[in-house]
């Protein structure tokens, strides 16, 4: 089965959207300076893994920027809104 699809059941489920969750975190621990990009997927009922993609500054040219993700998934609840119920001791 295909992430979007995950995505839409997902939602179709909660009637929770991704990117509210997504809008949720950032808007409680912020934007990191190296930002790439946010996926949330949920897992089961009203729990969430949302990840966090920060560009690779590792020094070594490339015409690619490398993209991580490291210490930036994070595994949170909801309630029917979206709102984060679960604490997250994260600012960037």
């Amino acid at each position: 089965m295909a992430v979007a699809e995950k995505e839409q059941k997902a939602e179709k489920k909660l009637g929770i959207p991704p990117e509210v969750v997504m809008q949720n975190l950032h808007d409680l621990i912020g934007i990191p300076d190296d930002y790439s990009h946010t996926k949330a997927i949920n897992v089961y009922d009203n729990r969430w893994r949302v990840n966090v993609y920060r560009f690779r500054n590792d020094g070594i040219p490339s015409l690619i920027r490398r993209v991580y993700i490291g210490e930036n998934s994070f595994f949170i609840t909801v309630d029917s809104k979206g709102k984060i119920t679960s604490p997250v001791n994260k600012t960037w």
